[in-house]
């Protein structure tokens, strides 16, 4: 369970998506069980192929880990993952 910030600066002549898109395409990669940083950087490389010609993208996903917290040391831990 967690938050993604998904951000990129078009360029002059690139492509620009819309806001609701962004949250389409975290939600759609967010989908299936993998690793935090492996979602991370789908999310990265799909936004930074769609928004062609952008200056940059950066995605910061913070997640609460399901398996931390009910097994072993049930701890309450956060992780940021970072593109």
């Amino acid at each position: 369970v967690g938050v993604a910030h998904i951000a990129y600066v078009p360029g002059k002549q690139g492509k620009v998506i819309g806001l609701s898109k962004l949250n389409r395409i975290a939600h759609w990669f967010a989908q299936r069980f993998q690793l935090q940083e492996a979602l991370t950087k789908q999310i990265h490389d799909y936004v930074n192929h769609k928004c062609e010609n952008n200056y940059g993208v950066a995605v910061m996903i913070e997640a609460t880990h399901g398996c931390v917290k009910c097994r072993g040391v049930k701890d309450n831990s956060r992780m940021f993952t970072a593109e």
